[in-house]
């Protein structure tokens, strides 16, 4: 008789005995998904060499309770592509991290069959994926007609080729949610931004090359680009918001918080406490409840301008965790030259009555 956990909601496997179909470990694991009756996570990680056998694929996709798969460091050859890809349809959010997969595409133009459409994603995760390049990985989310959530890492973020090239792009512009990691060119991220059907609930910018975030504004205001809406549409729905670097500006940085009234996480460098007013209060003021930016006071008089900052800090009303350390270093901000907010509380920092988490 079968054991069943009502409430189970994921299953992480570690052990890569477990994947071996000679061994009783996965006959006991694979009846346990079947028997189950709750819909769980299935979480299997390896070393990158090992090569799960088609049986783990079968499991998933003949068991309905198996919602969502997060894959890390797990090897998938062209054995097993087919067998990998068709489980992909009965799931609804798919991480793969540090994975190698082969190429399903024997052609490696733009015009390369597809694996099956995924009808049931929302949300998928590909981070450093080695095997399919960067177009053969939007393809993949591009294969998804219900995804709402993007989270992306890789040397670059091809969608605008990706958008013109081919029709199942349309997909890949009509998101809630885009995660970006690792690199991208500045003129993908205005093309994303601009032609995005619906305004964005998250949005999270890593580094770019060549040109800088106002240019980001500019690009997407030039009216060739096909279904331009402006930016501020983005900014009146953003509740999540990360920016990598020391982009954009801190003036700009300040300006974005005076836009964004739902914003409930907000992530950046730095921030000059030269830049910040007293009298200020941001649009979210009221609903922010995650901080995460270093204020470099500068060559400004640490008391007078701790207290200015903090006074502005006081009316967020709903802030729970401030990080005021540093995100990343950079040639624009060096960790040496900055200037760090003095935290005490003869400075201001009592007004903070909200916190639960500080750093």
């Amino acid at each position: 008789m079968s054991i069943r956990y009502p409430h189970l909601e994921s299953l992480k496997i570690f052990d890569r005995d477990w994947f071996s179909t000679t061994s009783p470990l996965w006959s006991s694991i694979a009846d346990f998904i079947n028997e189950n009756p709750t819909s769980i996570t299935i979480q299997l990680t390896a070393n990158k060499t090992t090569e799960l056998p088609i049986e783990v694929w079968d499991t998933i996709k003949e068991n309905k309770s198996v919602k969502a798969l997060r894959l890390d460091r797990i090897k998938i050859d062209v054995s097993q592509a087919k067998s990998f890809w068709k489980a992909c349809t009965v799931l609804e959010k798919l991480e793969m991290n540090h994975c190698t997969i082969s190429d399903p595409w024997e052609d490696v133009t733009d015009s390369r069959p597809l694996p099956p459409l995924f009808p049931l994603i929302q949300e998928i995760s590909l981070m450093k994926l080695e095997g399919i390049d960067e177009y053969g990985q939007l393809q993949i989310a591009a294969m998804c007609p219900r995804l709402r959530s993007l989270s992306w890492n890789g040397t670059g973020f091809p969608i605008t080729r990706f958008a013109f090239a081919n029709t199942l792009g349309v997909s890949l512009l009509n998101l809630d949610e885009l995660d970006l990691k690792g690199k991208a060119h500045s003129t993908d991220i205005a093309f994303f931004i601009a032609t995005n059907k619906k305004p964005l609930k998250k949005l999270a910018i890593p580094l770019f090359t060549r040109d800088s975030f106002i240019n980001i504004f500019e690009y997407a205001s030039r009216p060739a680009l096909p279904d331009l809406s402006c930016l501020e549409r983005h900014f009146s729905t953003l509740q999540d918001l990360e920016f990598a670097d020391s982009t954009p500006t801190s003036i700009e940085l300040l300006k974005i918080l005076s836009l964004c009234p739902l914003l409930t996480s907000f992530k950046a460098n730095v921030i000059l406490a030269s830049d910040v007013k007293r009298n200020e209060t941001w649009a979210c003021a009221d609903r922010l409840l995650r901080l995460n930016v270093c204020i470099d006071l500068g060559q400004c008089n640490p008391e007078v301008a701790s207290r200015r900052v903090f006074a502005c800090l006081s009316k967020l009303t709903s802030l729970e965790d401030l990080n005021l350390g540093r995100n990343e270093t950079t040639d624009a901000f060096p960790r040496t030259a900055v200037e760090p907010l003095r935290l005490q509380l003869d400075h201001g920092m009592d007004q903070l009555s909200t916190l639960w988490h500080m750093k």
